[in-house]
């Protein structure tokens, strides 16, 4: 009785405890052994010679350079990098300048000299540009710097003409303004405007319409502008347009004249513009602007005002203007 009690019990505890019957997990594998790192050498037996390599460095944010940084490269007769640490090298750097002018020429005017000590192959050297004593205004803002390292057991080493910057670069000037042109004058724009559409477009796009009635109303004065004053204040009645007009073409060789168009019922729509011959048609530079073609003058006077009286035509600009007689005059009432 008591031997079955006790294995009452411990079947029990195996249901209340299941942890504490299972077998227990297996041992977790030790971790492999990681093989050191190789340490870097503390000395500069084997060193065969040096070359080096500069740069501008900035010490903060600002991208603008504040001196010249020199990296020293350590090289074995196999030509394979050296690295090393914890070796006291003394270094000594001079550095030349050229003059702007001269820069092809080799550099011979020393600007800085100073000795530097590092004890690492990683170490940089740096010298701010206060201690280069290099003119923006004279030398040229690269310079060549010699230098020569001495290691604690070897020879001295050395490597010459290493560029280097030796001032912060100008900052860019704007570029000149070029001077303006010179306005094309009166000969060269006509010479220029060699046919009608030419001289449309620069009429149109340079020639500002005036009127002279109010003040011939007033002063009873009939003034016509010859073709420099047109050119030069760029401003215009019809009949100075018409005339400027008649200039150009007539230069040209083109069969031009001007042509007066009268409205008797109102004379503040009197108009003057120029017309000239082309392909047996006829076409007129109206305050600039190409119109036509036309059969007939009848035609022409007609488009301008359907209640014309009168017009008349001149051959000679130049007569036209200087307020000479016609050389024909058609009247609507004939």
């Amino acid at each position: 009785m008591k031997k079955l009690t006790v294995i009452g019990l411990v079947l029990v505890m195996c249901l209340l405890v299941p942890v504490s019957c299972a077998a227990p997990p297996p041992p977790m594998p030790a971790p492999a052994p990681t093989a050191p790192l190789p340490a870097i050498p503390h000395t500069l037996d084997d060193l065969a010679y040096i070359q080096a390599e500069g740069r501008p460095y900035s010490d903060n944010a600002d991208p603008e350079p504040e001196g010249a940084e020199i990296t020293i490269l350590w090289y074995d007769t196999e030509s394979e990098l050296i690295c090393f640490e914890d070796v006291p090298v003394k270094v000594i750097i001079e550095i030349f300048a050229a003059k702007s002018e001269e820069f092809s020429r080799p550099f011979t005017e020393s600007v800085y000299k100073g000795e530097h000590h590092i004890d690492s192959y990683y170490s940089n050297i740096r010298i701010p540009f206060e201690q280069i004593k290099a003119n923006p205004g004279i030398h040229h803002r690269c310079g060549g710097a010699n230098i020569t390292v001495l290691t604690p057991q070897q020879e001295d080493f050395s490597v010459e003409g290493i560029l280097v910057p030796l001032c912060p670069k100008p900052p860019l000037k704007p570029p000149p303004v070029p001077a303006p042109l010179p306005a094309p004058s009166l000969q060269e724009t006509v010479s220029s405007l060699d046919n009608p559409g030419k001289l449309s477009q620069w009429m149109i796009a340079n020639i500002t319409t005036i009127s002279r009635y109010e003040q011939y109303k007033e002063t009873g004065i009939n003034y016509r502008a010859p073709p420099d004053e047109t050119f030069e204040t760029r401003e215009g009645c019809c009949a100075d347009k018409a005339i400027f007009a008649c200039y150009v073409l007539q230069f040209h060789d083109y069969q031009a004249e001007i042509l007066s168009i009268k409205v008797e019922s109102d004379e503040s729509k009197n108009h003057g513009v120029c017309v000239y011959h082309s392909d047996d048609s006829l076409y007129s530079i109206n305050n600039g602007i190409m119109m036509g073609p036309y059969r007939t003058y009848e035609d022409i006077a007609s488009d301008h005002h359907e209640s014309w009286s009168e017009y008349s035509i001149n051959y000679s600009w130049d007569k036209y203007q200087k307020m000479g007689p016609p050389d024909k005059v058609v009247d609507r009432k004939q």
